[in-house]
């Protein structure tokens, strides 16, 4: 549970550490904050092994209300590049590997 400076509460989910994935600190954001528009960058730590033959992932970008706004899906997670809302503020990214969920991620978008 986040609590935002205006007092709302987000509900984020329990965290599970996955059978192949050693940490919940297995992907990486940059830039962050990130320009409204501006690209940004999602890799896997060097020191994160995936055990599975595929690594079929899916990334959403949800508002701070939780609605998800866009969603990529591919089949690699090494460096996948995202492009960041035209609105400021806050926002997550929650990653799915094959279909499990690896971990939610706070962005910043700024102008």
């Amino acid at each position: 549970e986040i609590t935002m400076v205006d007092g709302t509460k987000l509900m984020l989910p329990d965290y599970e550490f996955l059978e192949n994935c050693g940490s919940l600190k297995s992907v990486s954001i940059y830039p962050n904050p990130v320009k409204s528009k501006g690209d940004f960058y999602l890799a896997k730590e060097s020191s994160v092994e995936f055990n599975a033959e595929s690594t079929e992932y899916m990334v959403e970008i949800l508002n701070i209300h939780g609605q998800v706004i866009e969603k990529k899906r591919g089949s690699i997670l090494d460096k996948v590049r995202l492009n960041a809302p035209a609105s400021s503020g806050i926002y997550f990214l929650r990653i799915f590997l094959e279909n499990k969920e690896l971990e939610v991620i706070k962005i910043l978008v700024t102008n």
